[in-house]
């Protein structure tokens, strides 16, 4: 028997972070989060989602504000550009200095 899906709320924090392009995997961690009643986020996803969380940290992910502007915006272009993400996007500090207000 199949245990019903949670409702997520739209408000709902974001409990799990995905590096993930294989389209089957993405539906299982979709599908199960569903089930879960988490959000999920995907590292292609909102750069400012991504700059919120390297700033604030959540859950076991540590802050980084300590790091530069120009520190922050190198491991998020890597990370968005790394492994199976390929967003071809280059985050410049001033978009980690936006996101710091």
């Amino acid at each position: 028997m199949t245990a019903p899906a949670q409702p997520v709320r739209h408000d709902a924090p974001t409990r799990i972070f995905c590096f993930i392009e294989d389209l089957f995997f993405l539906a299982k961690i979709q599908e199960t989060s569903r089930k879960l009643g988490v959000k999920v986020e995907f590292v292609k996803g909102d750069k400012e989602a991504q700059l919120t969380l390297m700033l604030n940290g959540k859950n076991v992910m540590p802050s980084w504000k300590g790091l530069s502007d120009i520190e922050l915006a190198a491991a998020a272009t890597f990370t968005r550009n790394s492994w199976s993400n390929k967003t071809g996007e280059v985050i410049q500090p001033s978009d980690v200095k936006a996101a710091r207000k």
